[in-house]
C-alpha cells in the first residue's frame, strides 16, 4: 500500500514517467484524460472566464466544450465522481501509537488521482500548476497565481530579457 500525497498531481503533470514510476502505471489513454482534466480544474479554481474559455479549447474534446464551459462544475463532476466513487473511507489503529487513523483506499492509481483531484476542486488555498514562460516546464504555483517562472536560473534569464527590452523602448536622446 502506497500514500500518494497532494502535490502527486502536479508530479504526474509534470513528469509522467516519474509519476508512474513511484506510484504506479496509467493507462496512456487515461493518463492524457486526467492530464486534460486537472488542467481544466485549475482554470476553473482561478475563475477567470477569459482562461476558462482557452483552457476548455485547448485541452478538452470539442463535443464537451459547450457543456463544461456552461457549468464546469457539473461536467467536473460527471468526469471525476464515477472514478472516485471507487475510492473507500478507513479507519485503523496505528501499531506503535495505538492512535486511531483516517485515510481513503483507493484500489488503483487511477482512483487515488481522481480522489486527489476532488481535494484540488475544493481547495481554497492559492496555487496551481503553471507552465514556465522561459524553458516551458510545468511548474506549481505556491504562493498564487503569478509565479511566471520555474526555478531561479529562469527567473535571471526573464529579468534580463526584461530589462533588455526596456533598455531597448528608451533610446537615449542627443
Amino acid at each position: 500500500m502506497k500514500t500518494v500525497p497532494y502535490r502527486a498531481l502536479d508530479h504526474f503533470l509534470s513528469d509522467p514517467a516519474g509519476f508512474e514510476q513511484r506510484y504506479g502505471v496509467l493507462d496512456p489513454a487515461k493518463a492524457d484524460r486526467l492530464a486534460r482534466i486537472l488542467k481544466f480544474t485549475d482554470a476553473v479554481r482561478i475563475g477567470s472566464a477569459t482562461k476558462l474559455d482557452a483552457v476548455a479549447e485547448l485541452y478538452l474534446h470539442p463535443s464537451e466544450v459547450r457543456r463544461a464551459l456552461e457549468d464546469p462544475a457539473a461536467y467536473l463532476q460527471g468526469r471525476v465522481n464515477p472514478i472516485a466513487s471507487k475510492a473507500e473511507p478507513v479507519l485503523w489503529k496505528e501499531s506503535k501509537s495505538k492512535r486511531l487513523s483516517a485515510a481513503i483506499f483507493c484500489p488503483d492509481i487511477l482512483v487515488a488521482t481522481a480522489v486527489l483531484t476532488l481535494f484540488r476542486i475544493a481547495s481554497t488555498q492559492p496555487g496551481g500548476t503553471g507552465q514556465c514562460v522561459i524553458c516551458g516546464k510545468l511548474l506549481f504555483r505556491e504562493r498564487g497565481y503569478r509565479r511566471r517562472t520555474c526555478s531561479d536560473r529562469c527567473r535571471t534569464k526573464l529579468s534580463r530579457k526584461n530589462r533588455q527590452r526596456r533598455e531597448d523602448l528608451v533610446q537615449p536622446t542627443r
